[in-house]
């Protein structure tokens, strides 16, 4: 009986001074944080080498697949320390389950490429992504790329407008466009990664020409909305953007494709665009807009990692498919 009593005593006092151990090692750790805060940059941490960074983004309908693979610079070595890839490396893609193409590297756009024709991106098909480089790293990536989903886009009636505000106190307006639209997945049809956003077209022309010299894209800035997000069924979501005018022409006048009689730029059109994206393409881009998020003298900030689905290495290979929406610049006088 004495025995017994004293056997529970002791496994009692076992159990305390376990309890014990454990608070004082996270106590410890507590109050290790600002060391591991300030002086994580003088630590050689182990495994810090240079790894292969692959990105690549399918599309059905795009003329050319491309592969861009570079190595990672470590926070303790230069750019002179590390050898570029370059085209000393080989890169394989295909249908997922079926044989490999090999891309070839394309000096012009300093990436590995396949044409359409000889390597199509289909819609609902999961992708295998190998790249090995010639210091023998190997690295693997899997993607799909969405079938088109069944969605809603509203953007009538037309909400295209030019928008006078003040600005700062000094007595004067500038205008800036302003467009809003609404997209909505119906029931029934899954949730879904999507990106969202709007931009227009200028034409440039140069004095007495009658043909535009060039054709420029400039992105709006989302107001409302997220241009990442993961859309739920039955839900509708509502966006603004804006783009700030500046020198080029919004006078009626210059609506179609009439060129001015002097030197200026004209614009045309503005588009919404709709990305149905994969998990990859989300996750990645959403980390992305986080790490950028605060500028680097913010010190409240927490440590935001890029999410990478590269295996063995660093980087991102997605899926995606687009659509636009074409909203004609509308009459410009009668809103002066």
């Amino acid at each position: 009986m004495q025995k017994r009593w004293n056997q529970k005593r002791i496994n009692r006092i076992r159990n305390n001074l376990l309890r014990v151990s454990v608070w004082l090692v996270l106590l410890i750790f507590a109050g290790c944080e600002d060391f591991f805060t300030s002086e994580a940059t003088n630590v050689d941490i182990p495994g810090s080498e240079p790894q292969l960074v692959v990105y690549s983004f399918l599309s059905p309908g795009e003329k050319l697949t491309r592969v861009h693979v570079y190595r990672s610079i470590p926070y303790t070595m230069s750019m002179d320390d590390v050898e570029p890839v370059n085209d000393k490396a080989s890169v394989y893609l295909a249908p997922t389950g079926e044989a490999f193409y090999q891309l070839e590297y394309n000096d012009l756009h300093n990436c590995f490429v396949a044409e359409s024709d000889e390597f199509e991106v289909q819609y609902g098909q999961s992708y295998s992504l190998k790249v090995e480089s010639y210091q023998g790293e190997s690295v693997t990536a899997n993607s799909l790329v969405p079938h088109t989903r069944e969605m809603e886009v509203e953007t009538e009636p037309l909400t295209l407008q030019l928008v006078e505000d003040d600005i700062w106190d000094e007595g004067h307006s500038v205008k800036h466009i302003q467009v809003d639209w609404k997209i909505t997945l119906p029931a029934n049809t899954g949730d879904g990664f999507m990106r969202t956003g709007a931009y227009m077209k200028r034409y440039i022309f140069h004095e007495g020409d009658s043909v535009a010299a060039d054709v420029q894209v400039s992105q709006f800035g989302l107001e409302r909305g997220q241009p990442y997000f993961a859309a739920t069924e039955n839900r509708t979501y509502a966006f603004r953007a804006n783009k700030w005018r500046e020198s080029y022409g919004f006078s009626g006048e210059h609506q179609g494709y009439d060129p001015p009689q002097e030197e200026g730029e004209v614009v045309d059109s503005v588009f919404v665009y709709v990305f149905q994206t994969d998990e990859h393409y989300y996750r990645f881009h959403k980390s992305l807009d986080e790490y950028f998020y605060y500028d680097d003298d913010f010190p409240f900030t927490e440590a935001v990692f890029i999410y990478s689905n590269i295996k063995g290495g660093l980087g991102v290979f997605a899926g995606y498919n687009r659509k636009e929406f074409y909203i004609p610049y509308p009459d410009i006088e009668n809103q002066q």
